[in-house]
């Protein structure tokens, strides 16, 4: 299947590079296609061997465990730290000014004894 669709596979690894597609909107339109699709097929098997490749280099090197392992821990305690000084927590969960005042006044409310 990857041998067969190669040249497609590439054209569209160029034209994800040259800014003419984003790899956002190729997702999405294989995502959402029809599952006979055969370059959605092309790219699901390439996605295989390449995390089956990852797989075997990740058995065979104790470093690499212990570099994404380390690396793994500081993105979660960063994650715990941001958390914990975030305002509003999971209150504020959008980006408008409007919206965010109308929560804050929601919960200061909500937590008044």
């Amino acid at each position: 299947m990857i041998e067969k669709h190669w040249q497609d596979l590439m054209q569209v690894a160029l034209s994800i590079h040259s800014g003419r597609i984003s790899s956002a909107t190729l997702l999405r339109k294989l995502g959402s296609s029809s599952r006979k699709n055969k370059l959605y097929f092309a790219a699901q098997a390439l996605g295989n061997v390449v995390r089956t490749g990852f797989l075997l280099e990740w058995i065979g090197s104790r470093e690499l465990r212990q570099e994404v392992t380390s690396n793994t821990n500081k993105t979660e305690s960063y994650n715990g730290f941001a958390k914990f000084f975030s305002f509003g927590g999971d209150v504020i969960a959008v980006n408008e000014p409007d919206e965010q005042q109308s929560a804050c006044a929601t919960t200061i409310l909500w937590r008044r004894p």
